[in-house]
């Protein structure tokens, strides 16, 4: 939001960029709103709910709450980035599926999101270069999964590394 304050007598305004959660979660469309100090606003309550993969099942995925045991059927639409629609359709061959968060407003699913890094394993990489340079070298290596990572030079295969779900970047290798 933005606070604008009025010149001499005029009052201040707060200007507001909202966006529709309904229709497509972060993805939704933008508007702006300018509202003057007696305009009010209604506050909704947006539970958070978290649930682990379970498979996936043509273009949506089935997660269910390990406390209840609920399972419930998730668009891929509804997560952000194709990043992580990538890392949501390997996960459900790691050895331990990640928990995604789902964003509720009374019973409508809003939006979906995995937790902003993933810890996974190396299954291959490729030979680095054997030259040592002055820059950073980088080589591919696929984790469970089969995700294609770019690493530097220094991780192997077996190897923990951190991947950042946003853009499905190395971020560093895991204690």
């Amino acid at each position: 939001f933005e606070h604008t304050r009025g010149m001499a007598r005029q009052t201040g305004n707060v200007q507001l960029e909202l966006r529709e959660l309904s229709r497509g979660g972060a993805r939704g469309n933008k508007s702006t709103l300018r509202m003057k100090p007696g305009h009010t606003l209604n506050v909704i309550r947006l539970d958070e709910r978290r649930f682990r993969v379970l498979y996936l099942e043509g273009d949506s995925l089935q997660v269910m709450n390990e406390s209840t045991f609920d399972q419930v059927e998730v668009p891929l639409d509804l997560f952000e980035g194709g990043a992580q629609r990538d890392l949501v359709r390997e996960s459900t061959f790691m050895e331990e599926p990640p928990e995604v968060s789902l964003l509720y407003y009374g019973e409508d699913l809003l939006s979906c999101s995995l937790p902003s890094t993933l810890e996974l394993v190396v299954e291959r990489s490729h030979m680095g270069a054997s030259k040592q340079s002055a820059t950073a070298r980088e080589k591919d290596c696929y984790v469970a999964g089969g995700m294609l990572v770019k690493v530097p030079d220094h991780v192997e295969k077996g190897d923990r590394i951190v991947v950042d779900t946003r853009d499905g970047r190395f971020v560093r290798k895991a204690h």
